[in-house]
């Protein structure tokens, strides 16, 4: 938790960055790049989506959901990496034993298994801003013992053996993996100490004029930049 406290701040260290055009500067701080920080996974989600089409083939796919039992559910504040663990395996071999029957499927499956520990009801809910204690209780209930991985491949989509499976069957089914267009290197890599954001005044280029170490304040007197939540 102090980790994801910390992020963003200048405990953490960070820079400043000026407008080459305007004179324009802001202060943006490190981030702590902890997993389960809300503000620093949101790149990380992003780039899962296109990875896991590259693994898409032309074929039906299906979205099961398996809810463990409230009186279960309450045993995984104890012992959450032995439950969680159980519900992964048990969920992937009942979906494989399933569509293994040749009464129903008779065919060997993929699955990717995703753990989710909150709700996803979107109703509307107006509520207060709770104790900074209370919050921070709730929070911690969902985050994940070390080392325990949030997502999961089983089946024909095992990590060990997932590229030479989905070779073969697109070779099967006669279809050839999808072409990626040639992207061009970064801005930031050409030229040293450039941002790729532009200048929110003038959208001239941002470079770094200052960087600082953690538990520092920068010498320029530059307001933070506005960060997203």
């Amino acid at each position: 938790m102090s980790a994801i406290e910390a992020c963003r701040t200048e405990a953490l260290g960070g820079h400043v960055a000026g407008c080459a055009k305007c004179g324009h500067s802001h202060i943006a701080y490190n981030s702590c790049k902890n997993r389960h920080c809300p503000k620093c996974q949101g790149p990380a989600a992003r780039d899962w989506m296109p990875a896991r089409a590259e693994d898409l083939l032309p074929v039906e796919y299906f979205h099961a959901v398996f809810t463990l039992p409230a009186e279960i559910a309450q045993i995984a504040y104890w012992i959450k990496k032995a439950l969680y663990g159980r519900l992964f395996k048990a969920s992937a071999e009942t979906v494989m034993t399933i569509s293994a029957d040749p009464k129903r499927l008779g065919a060997r499956v993929g699955v990717t298994s995703v753990l989710h520990t909150w709700g996803s009801a979107l109703t509307h809910h107006p509520h207060m801003r709770l104790a900074t204690f209370e919050l921070i209780r709730r929070y911690l209930v969902h985050v994940l013992p070390d080392g325990f991985h949030r997502i999961r491949h089983y089946g024909l989509l095992a990590c060990s053996t997932r590229k030479a499976n989905i070779a073969k069957i697109r070779a099967l089914l006669c279809v050839q993996h999808p072409e990626h267009a040639v992207v061009p290197e970064p801005v930031a890599e050409i030229i040293p100490l450039t941002l790729r954001e532009p200048c929110p005044c003038c959208g001239g280029p941002m470079r770094i004029i200052e960087i600082f170490r953690r538990g520092q304040k920068p010498i320029s007197r530059s307001p933070p930049r506005q960060q997203a939540a």
